[in-house]
């Protein structure tokens, strides 16, 4: 999970245009992201992409307030508009970026229901007793 003093599921920018405008938000060319898996989204002048979404959850106070400062500047929005829908979420375009993770939680997460795994192996274990006995 990342934290505003963590990142451990990141984005890292290699599109130059792009990484310019996040480095100015978040000071490098890295940018937290809620999965390393990508969704679908309908994006303005790009019609329908892969992206990645942005964990707002993990940024600073300060990185907040610039991200929406500079969306609201790109999009000719009003900054409490990008404010109060910031909780949609911000997509990164998948194209020219690459992702990492760190989070072994993460990856346990996405192998699916893990009670149910747990069970199975339990029922073939006590089956294995039954057949010795």
């Amino acid at each position: 999970m990342n934290t505003p003093a963590e990142w451990k599921t990141v984005a890292v920018i290699h599109n130059a245009e792009r990484l310019e405008f996040w480095k100015k938000i978040l000071g490098g060319d890295r940018a937290p992201i809620k999965s390393i898996l990508t969704n679908r989204a309908k994006l303005p002048d790009k019609g329908e992409q892969d992206v990645y979404i942005l964990d707002t959850d993990a940024l600073t106070a300060e990185q907040k307030e610039k991200l929406i400062k500079a969306l609201a500047e790109r999009f000719d929005l009003q900054e409490e508009f990008v404010r109060l829908h910031l909780i949609v979420g911000v997509p990164i375009l998948a194209e020219d970026v690459s992702v990492s993770s760190t989070d072994s939680g993460l990856f346990y997460s996405m192998l699916g229901d893990i009670d149910d795994q747990d069970q199975y192996f339990t029922d073939q274990y006590l089956h294995e007793e039954d057949e010795e006995e």
